[in-house]
């Protein structure tokens, strides 16, 4: 069924076999990616996609995705929406959500995400599960602006380091404000079924430990393993391992951010390989750790938490 809303956005609404469809698929199709840290409180990315699968992603916190180039269909759950350049994507933490191709085959952003202070030990946030409201609009004229200044900036043959701070500082700041001011929008109650609130909940306590396998997971659902698969796709967006590499991916963004070794970071959020944390980091946000770690978290000259990049 398709619902009509004012342009620029399209509102489509599938059955929960489209919902199953977020899940894992081939290697990223890179685009490009230029990260920095603003003030401690808000992470900003700049970046050109390259459009492909619709993959899962999930942030921990609130994020806004402005789009400066192009368009791109955004999949939230239940819900479909083509986002074309001008508007921005508020996304609650905890939402999963997956960015894929529409009418263009690449799209230029800048991405605003809150950053939320690290949990004591390897704990992760508890208000991991889906949230009750996402919201996609035109921004003023005026940000959007802004927005793209910074993206050229950022983007550019310059360096992301020589961007200006105090044009990057007025952006976010005036996309913050203009983003706190829009209206929650319920999403339904299917986001609490108390069977998947189970199951995530015994992900995330265990989400920098061992795996709990599909028995245990259909185990405290009280469900068949068929069943139970068929529902957390459908009421979270994604499969139960997609989730947990998600839910790990963002501790290590934390972690890296306050320039935490490669290596530590990829043993306390629970890989026991290195490569491999290195593969599902670039997968997920789009550049390696290592990069990540430089661009975010700065070199600290601490050499018990440095060890030789991955990537």
């Amino acid at each position: 069924m398709t619902r009509h809303h004012p342009a620029p956005v399209r509102l489509i609404r599938g059955d929960g076999a489209a919902r199953a469809t977020l899940a894992p698929s081939a290697p990223r199709e890179s685009g490009t990616r230029h990260f920095i840290a603003i003030d401690a409180r808000w992470e900003l990315c700049a970046g050109h996609d390259l459009a492909g699968d619709e993959r899962p992603l999930l942030t921990d916190s609130t994020s806004i995705r402005l789009i400066v180039g192009g368009d791109v269909r955004v999949a939230v759950r239940h819900t479909r929406t083509i986002a074309t350049t001008g508007c921005a994507i508020r996304m609650p933490a905890g939402a999963v959500h997956a960015f894929g191709p529409a009418t263009t085959r690449r799209h230029s952003f800048l991405e605003l995400r809150w950053l939320r202070p690290l949990t004591t030990g390897a704990g992760i946030a508890p208000c991991m599960h889906p949230p009750a409201e996402w919201v996609c609009r035109r921004v003023p004229p005026g940000i959007a602006a802004q927005a793209a200044a910074v993206h050229r900036s950022l983007t550019g043959a310059t360096s992301a380091a020589t961007a200006s701070d105090a044009m990057a500082r007025q952006a976010v700041e005036s996309l913050a404000e203009w983003a706190g001011q829009l209206p929650a929008r319920s999403a339904g109650a299917d986001h609490d079924v108390p069977a998947v609130q189970r199951a995530l909940s015994l992900l995330r306590s265990n989400a920098c430990g061992p795996c709990p396998n599909l028995d245990e997971l259909a185990s405290v659902a009280g469900l068949s393993k068929f069943h139970f698969l068929r529902l957390f796709a459908a009421t979270v967006g994604t499969t139960p391992h997609r989730y947990l590499q998600l839910v790990r991916i963002e501790q290590a963004r934390r972690l890296l951010g306050r320039g935490d070794g490669i290596a530590h970071v990829a043993q306390e959020v629970g890989f026991s390989d290195q490569s491999h944390f290195t593969r599902c980091f670039r997968d997920i946000v789009g550049i390696p750790p290592g990069r990540y770690r430089r661009e975010v978290g700065g070199d600290t000259g601490n050499e018990s938490r440095s060890e030789p990049l991955a990537a």
